[in-house]
């Protein structure tokens, strides 16, 4: 179940009821402190949704990174290969 949640889908949910709800408080004239606190929960939210975002490119340009070093591994000589496999198993063991 945990798994199956997309984070910047819910991220993006709970952002759009926090404007929802900041759009109803300017409205009706609520609170100061009421406002600014829906406010805070949507920048926390923004801030949320852009390191989610950044993540998510991270990771996603790691893995074409991976997929063409693995291309151009197989170009390479077999006993190069082994080399490089061996440190690359090596550096990350160290993380």
């Amino acid at each position: 179940m945990i798994g199956q949640i997309n984070l910047q889908e819910e991220l993006a949910k709970q952002f759009q009821a926090t404007t929802k709800l900041l759009q109803e408080a300017y409205e009706e004239d609520a609170e100061y402190n009421h406002q600014a606190t829906l406010i805070n929960a949507a920048t926390a939210l923004l801030r949320q949704i852009a390191d989610a975002q950044q993540k998510l490119y991270t990771a996603s340009r790691l893995q074409k990174i991976e997929q063409v070093l693995a291309e151009v591994l197989q170009t390479l000589p077999e006993k190069q290969q082994e080399e490089f496999m061996l440190r690359y198993e090596e550096l990350l063991c160290l993380e």
